[in-house]
């Protein structure tokens, strides 16, 4: 069985357009930027859904991870220091 991820070719054009025009990527090098970037979904959303941002909400009670849980999962994973540029939530 597959693991839900982010779809696989949004990823690789995102990686393609990030390149300069002169520069390709190999097959192997996109594959392992795809398997970073859903490693790191899954551990920010893994983080936000576990108690750090429930607001006693049961967990299975969950449906959509708010951007503000995600901000409260960063801080503590001290991934990106960069988050409150990204959404106003992370202020």
């Amino acid at each position: 069985m597959d693991d839900v991820g982010l779809p696989k070719s949004s990823l690789q054009k995102a990686i393609k357009d990030a390149l300069p025009a002169n520069m390709r990527i190999a097959g192997d090098a996109s594959e392992l930027l795809v398997q970073a970037c859903n490693q790191f979904v899954h551990l920010i959303s893994t983080q936000a859904c576990s108690g750090a941002c429930l607001g006693g909400v049961e967990r299975a009670d969950r449906h959509v991870v708010q951007p503000r849980c995600c901000c409260i999962s960063d801080r503590a994973l001290q991934c990106c220091e960069g988050a409150p540029l990204l959404h106003p939530a992370c202020t």
